[in-house]
């Protein structure tokens, strides 16, 4: 769990993981440069709960998604001396159901090709949780939860990406390595804080979020069509309309496609089947 200035949230985040049927070997809450009361509230937790470990670290530069990679990669690397099946990302502000794990643990099991699971996220907006997070075969970073042999396909880690995007890298990855990723709907998640604007506006977060896929090498018609799909997503027309000029921009801009090419490869016959999958139904 990456964790900078989150005192208003941690509190709930580790209450939830402490109430699961089926804890963690190893949790690791990593407090990155925090100056409010992260830090402090995380090791009073770990002075009372044998599974929780804190990292402080002292990452250099702005807030960001690659400032979160890094923080999530000193976790993992506190690691190396455990066994253990399966691993994942857990974000601050989060609340789970206490059979949440044992959940996805069963997932697992059932399906030996399945890589990446975890819930379905609700987001608090204006009072109220609403879910934007409906594509089953892709699984909210906030939440991604890996089978360790595909956690290690990936990289063992996640890649630290200027622009985010450091979880549907690794699913993008993790599927070009063969393995499968899907959601577990039934399985309801809150998030209290929507992904993206800790440190931005919304309509900033929507500009970065084009610029974000085009980063990992989205397909102009594929995101044509995803902007469209989420016209009624708040804030409503005018953040798609915002999100696909951050595409364009990057676009013109000749900015890198930050992913290898056989996996840019693979991500685009994926987008283009599913936006043919409508007109190849056949029969009633």
């Amino acid at each position: 769990t990456p964790a900078h200035n989150e005192e208003s949230h941690l509190e709930r985040v580790i209450a939830s993981v402490l109430s699961q049927t089926c804890k963690p070997l190893r949790w690791v809450i990593v407090n990155d440069r925090s100056t409010d009361r992260t830090e402090e509230i995380a090791r009073r937790h770990a002075e009372k709960c044998e599974f929780i470990r804190v990292l402080s670290i002292d990452s250099a530069g702005d807030h960001g998604f690659s400032k979160k990679a890094v923080a999530f990669n000193a976790g993992v690397a506190s690691l190396s001396a455990l066994t253990f099946d399966f691993i994942g990302n857990l974000d601050a502000d989060i609340e789970l159901d206490a059979g949440y794990f044992a959940g996805l643990l069963r997932a697992f099991k059932s399906d030996p090709q399945l890589g990446v699971t975890g819930g379905m996220i609700f987001t608090s907006i204006k009072n109220k949780f609403v879910t934007y997070d409906k594509t089953i075969d892709s699984v909210a970073g906030a939440v991604q939860m890996f089978r360790r042999s595909c956690f290690e396909d990936v990289g063992g880690g996640y890649l630290p990406l200027p622009f985010g995007g450091i979880d549907a890298a690794a699913e993008i990855i993790a599927k070009q390595k063969g393995w499968r990723v899907a959601k577990q709907p039934e399985f309801r998640v809150r998030e209290y804080r929507q992904t993206g604007t800790a440190a931005a506006t919304p309509l900033a977060a929507q500009f970065r979020l084009g610029r974000r896929f085009h980063s990992l090498g989205y397909s102009a018609a594929f995101f044509a069509a995803r902007c469209l799909y989420r016209l009624v997503d708040a804030p409503m027309v005018i953040g798609s309309v915002v999100s696909f000029l951050g595409y364009a921009t990057a676009v013109l801009r000749r900015q890198p496609v930050m992913l290898p090419a056989e996996v840019v490869q693979n991500l685009r016959r994926e987008q283009h089947r599913k936006l043919l999958r409508p007109f190849l139904r056949t029969g009633p």
